[in-house]
């Protein structure tokens, strides 16, 4: 389920990458031809757009990051909680050896 999760967020950040670059360049088209300046608006679209793209991206990957992070610690906490229930499993027993 966790690797489902996943796949669906790294989907949908490669999406909203496309789709960010595409609507401010196709922005910039649609100035450009409306005041027949062509490539003045679409180049300032494509470059904003790569630059949001980025931003988000980054943004995106710190989140992420933190919250496997924080998921590592809490599985890290439980593990712990675990050993000392049961004794350190990784520690040899000494029982029997009288």
């Amino acid at each position: 389920m966790n690797q489902q999760f996943n796949l669906m967020r790294f989907t949908t950040a490669g999406f909203e990458f496309a789709a960010t670059i595409g609507l401010l360049t196709g922005g910039g088209v649609l100035l450009d031809l409306k005041l027949g300046i062509m490539p003045a608006f679409t180049a300032t679209g494509a470059v904003l757009g790569l630059i949001a793209a980025i931003y988000r991206l980054i943004r995106q990957a710190k989140q992420m990051q933190a919250q496997f992070k924080a998921q590592q610690d809490r599985s890290g906490r439980e593990n712990a909680g675990q050993d000392s229930k049961n004794g350190d499993a990784n520690w040899p027993s000494n029982k029997g050896t009288d």
